[in-house]
Parts: C-alpha cells; structure tokens; sequence
C-alpha cells in the first residue's frame, strides 16, 4: 500500500473520529438542555396556594390568592412569600413547607401563635387541602386548585374556592359554613 493510499485512509478515520466526537457532544449538550427546561417546569409548576378567607384588614380583600413555593413564608414582613400587612401578625409568622409531598405548617415562635383549623400549633403539623390557617387576624385556606383571579362564589353570593372540602373524609365539612348549634 503506497503512503499516499495510507495518508488518505488515515485522515478519513481521523475525520470520522472528530464528526463522531462533534455529535457526542452535541447530543450530550442537548439532553443537558432538556433536563434543565423540564427541571425549570417542575420548579415554576403551581404548587397550590393560600386564598384568604377572613382579613382583619382593609389592605387585603378576602379572596386574595399567594401562590405556594416548596418553601412559603408567612408574616409581616414584605420579603414574606404571602405578606399579610397586619399588626398583630409577627415579622416572620410562621413557615408553610412541603416536605417528603407532604405539607407541613409551623409556627416560627410568632406573639399570637398560628391555629389550624382553629387549633393552636406548637410544633410542625401536616396540612391537607381545605385546612383552615389562621394567622394574628387573617385567616387563609390552603388548596391546591388554581382558583383564578376571583374565587367562585356560592349561591348565597359567598366566595368558596372550589377545593374547601377536606381531602380526609373524617374531617370533611363546608369550612366556611358555621356549625350547627348544639
């Protein structure tokens, strides 16, 4: 075989070598670029949100909606995730976490506590959708529907987002429907 003949058969194998490396490369960096756009989906994708039901403020009109990040803060304060402009609520209230697909409620030591489904917390407490947190003087419901702009309305003309029923069908009620009297 002339070294002509084998020049040639050289610098094709060699530009097969590098077109085959171009191409790992390429589709390496394109399945790097559709893992980080489903990762930045699955980090914008609605986790639920806080409706307010019962503001003790003009500032915040019942029906106001703050949408849930894995991690949501709750208080006065304006850096808060769901700020609630609100005296007696503490700078830094109380802390709405999901861990493990679960949501857990915790009380950050705040002066007038936070209540779920109007009972006091000490310690963290799972949450379930239609559950009741009362803050200071605002009260919101967590759910996990995207309600809009406007929540829906009952008959009676009285706003109820569409998931206020309990997912545990032993604590299943109308939350915003006041007990029976006994």
């Amino acid at each position: 075989m002339s070294p002509i003949v084998l020049l040639f058969i050289l610098r094709v194998i060699l530009a097969v070598l590098l077109y085959g490396f171009l191409a790992a490369l390429f589709w390496m960096l394109w399945q790097d670029v559709r893992a980080a756009a489903r990762e930045t989906t699955a980090r914008t994708r609605r986790l639920g949100q806080l409706v307010v039901l019962d503001p003790s403020l003009p500032s915040l009109a019942a029906g106001t909606a703050f949408p849930l990040l894995p991690v949501t803060s709750l208080g006065r304060a304006p850096t808060n995730t769901a700020p609630l402009p609100d005296d007696t609520a503490s700078l830094e209230h109380a802390l709405l976490h999901l861990r493990d697909g679960q949501w857990w409620l915790e009380d950050l030591d705040s002066r007038n506590g936070t209540r779920l489904n109007s009972q006091p917390i000490a310690q963290p407490t799972p949450v379930v959708p239609g559950d009741v947190i009362s803050l200071a003087g605002v009260s919101v419901i967590y759910g996990e529907e995207d309600y809009g702009p406007e929540p829906p309305t009952t008959d009676a003309g009285q706003t109820q987002p569409a998931s206020l029923l309990h997912t545990d069908p032993e604590r299943q009620t109308d939350l915003l429907t006041p007990p029976p009297d006994e």
